[in-house]
């Protein structure tokens, strides 16, 4: 059984390993938006949030994982990385989580 400070540590590294893979401060867009649809499939939808935010709107937020990477961000990952922002906050339902 995974528990959510385990969770993220794992999400961490997975991260981390991907910077140093791939030589920049962040792992490539759709690497990122494919681990946040997986957290949001296995129900950890405050961490995909987190990781998808940065990717998805333009300004930098406190609870991102991370500083907005908007525009630098792809035209088509962050087409997809919207639309994976609005998948969380359909499974989110009355329960709003920001704002």
């Amino acid at each position: 059984v995974t528990t959510p400070g385990a969770l993220s540590e794992t999400v961490d590294e997975l991260l981390t390993t991907t910077r140093e893979q791939a030589g920049c401060r962040h792992p490539s867009a759709f690497g990122q938006i494919a681990l946040a649809l997986l957290l949001l499939g296995y129900g950890y939808t405050d961490e995909c949030h987190n990781l998808i935010t940065p990717l998805s709107w333009p300004d930098d937020i406190h609870f991102a994982a991370g500083p907005s990477v908007y525009h630098q961000t792809p035209t088509d990952a962050r087409a997809m990385a919207t639309y994976v922002h609005c998948l969380v906050h359909r499974r989110e339902a009355f329960n709003v989580g920001e704002f």
